[in-house]
């Protein structure tokens, strides 16, 4: 066997017909025409690191690349035609809702026409990695048509040892979130999420949260939190997540970094400020944002904590009950007039068949209709819902979500899910999001705004994510790394979801690669399920 150094195995592997090898270890032999499974030719590679786009093949054996640079003289049993287009790592969706609706729908259609290839479940303190279900089993030994992988839920866990009551664990109860979050990480969970503007997540106190999160620190995990406030008292809210990985010793992921409601928008400033300087002394600090200017989450979430206290079912009976209907009422009210007032509050799902004609509409315009005080409308809405009514709310500045976008510490995700378009027209009208995100921030950002770089804004897609959660194999065009690639068309790239019709899938994705397997060939969807969930390395 030869031994060659770095120069001469390039020139020796060039020679025998391997054309330009951009890694020098991409093969250890080579017949005088290499034969791959997949060979990518002539497209715009972008490699996810945030280089400069350069001309290449991309040669694929199995679910793993292989060769990247000039591969005329290679063979392969199959091939793809990049001309006139760009070659990218898949994209991953850092943050997700999918979840266990992988197993509902394996195709996950509305994320891989976006070219998401990872999506990343469990946010917002809700999540299967919670002690309870068999649908982690079931996750395990599932075939989708991405890869998937999941956080643990602060609030799951909390909710497997208290349930729904507010109050602080004892030292025995704590203990006993800990050992699941050590559980969770040891079987492959890629950090802790926490939703504490959700309950019963939120009714933990910060040292009960830092007291979990060092046992991810311990683990190599992610803690990635839906803040306590997104609007009112936002800065506090990012104060306590900075405390929380200063005291823990986390990574800290910032989900869906916004301010909420116009009163709040002037707030941005003082939270990059203290982002930025947490970054400089050393915290490792990042964030994520979705490209619209609306929110989606439940009604309820405007009502205090206390009243959503023991699930929905005693909620109901509190808003059945005046006298604690006319309590909830003030705090209810200032959090809704600090999102920008009811009028900006569309329902987009119900599920009672008498109630759809309120889904599209605006909270205001159904309580004229009803002859009703606004107020007095979304209670009664929220009991013939049984407590839960998905919304839609417009209360973010365009000219902050550019600011945030643009910061090279964020990435792009979608908060959405991986659905059908047929299931999503049976289900109301789910926020564009879960349709659109990707090429959206593309098209939006890069080719119209041209705010960020095209290089950059796959880079915040595919390898900022991927390196966050420790999947450094993934998110970059490079020898070795899994065959998770989009092919798209720069030009034409672009959501078509609205948010009156936001079940229309995207344009300008022609190729996806999952693990070298195609789930899109030119713009339509395979019936390859080559996705799995991918279990980190963390607990090792």
């Amino acid at each position: 066997m030869h031994r060659y150094s770095r120069r001469s195995f390039i020139k020796t592997m060039a020679a025998a017909g391997c054309g330009t090898v951009l890694s020098p270890w991409a093969f250890v032999s080579c017949a005088s025409r290499p034969e791959f499974d997949v060979i990518i030719r002539g497209g715009q590679i972008a490699d996810g690191l945030g280089s400069a786009l350069f001309a290449g093949d991309v040669g694929i054996t199995a679910d793993r690349i292989r060769a990247v640079g000039s591969l005329a003289k290679a063979v392969a049993r199959s091939e793809i035609d990049a001309g006139g287009l760009v070659v990218a790592p898949g994209f991953v969706d850092i943050h997700s809702h999918t979840d266990e609706g992988l197993l509902r729908n394996p195709r996950a259609e509305s994320k891989v026409r976006q070219g998401v290839t990872l999506d990343v479940g469990g946010n917002c303190g809700d999540s299967p990695f919670s002690g309870q279900g068999d649908e982690m089993e079931r996750l395990r030994s599932g075939r989708f048509a991405l890869n998937a992988a999941l956080f643990a839920g602060q609030g799951s866990i909390r909710q497997a040892v208290l349930g729904e009551e507010a109050r602080s664990p004892d030292a025995s109860e704590l203990e006993r979130m800990r050992d699941l979050v050590r559980q969770a990480m040891e079987q492959g969970a890629v950090g802790l999420s926490s939703g504490l503007e959700y309950m019963p997540s939120g009714y933990a106190a910060v040292e009960e949260v830092i007291a979990l999160c060092k046992v991810v620190a311990e683990h190599r995990g992610v803690y990635a939190t839906h803040m306590r406030s997104e609007d009112e008292k936002l800065v506090e809210a990012v104060e306590e997540a900075l405390r929380v990985a200063r005291e823990s010793g986390v990574s800290l992921q910032i989900s869906h970094l916004k301010a909420a409601g116009k009163p709040n928008w002037h707030k941005t400033d003082a939270v990059i400020g203290l982002i930025e300087k947490a970054r400089a002394e050393g915290l490792d600090v990042h964030c994520d944002r979705y490209p619209y200017l609306a929110y989606s989450t439940g009604m309820s979430i405007f009502y205090p904590g206390w009243a959503l206290e023991g699930g929905r079912e005693a909620f109901v009976a509190r808003l059945n009950d005046p006298s604690q209907r006319r309590r909830m009422k003030s705090e209810t009210l200032a959090k809704v007039d600090a999102n920008g007032g009811w009028e900006t509050v569309m329902v987009a799902g119900v599920r009672a068949e008498q109630n759809r004609a309120w889904v599209g509409r605006r909270v205001d315009e159904i309580a004229r209709e009803l002859k009703k005080d606004a107020y007095e409308a979304a209670c009664d809405m929220l009991v013939s819902e049984g407590g839960g009514i998905s919304v839609v709310g417009f209360a973010m500045s365009a000219a902050d979500t550019d600011r945030i976008i643009s910061l090279p510490y964020v990435m792009i995700a979608s908060d959405g899910r991986a659905m059908s378009a047929e299931r999503a027209r049976e289900g109301g009208r789910p926020h564009p999001r879960s349709f659109g995100t990707f090429p959206r921030a593309i098209r939006e950002y890069v080719r119209e705004k041209r705010l960020v770089s095209m290089p950059e804004m796959i880079r915040k897609m595919t390898s900022m994510p991927a390196d966050k959660l420790g999947f450094r194999d993934r998110g970059r065009i490079q020898a070795n790394a899994f065959a998770d690639i989009v092919v798209f068309d720069a030009d034409t790239i672009a959501d078509q979801a609205t948010y009156l019709e936001p079940w229309q899938y995207p344009q300008g994705i022609v190729h996806v690669l999952v693990s070298g397997a195609p789930v899109i060939s030119s713009s339509e969807q395979t019936d390859d399920l080559p996705g799995k969930l991918i279990i980190t390395q963390n607990g090792v």
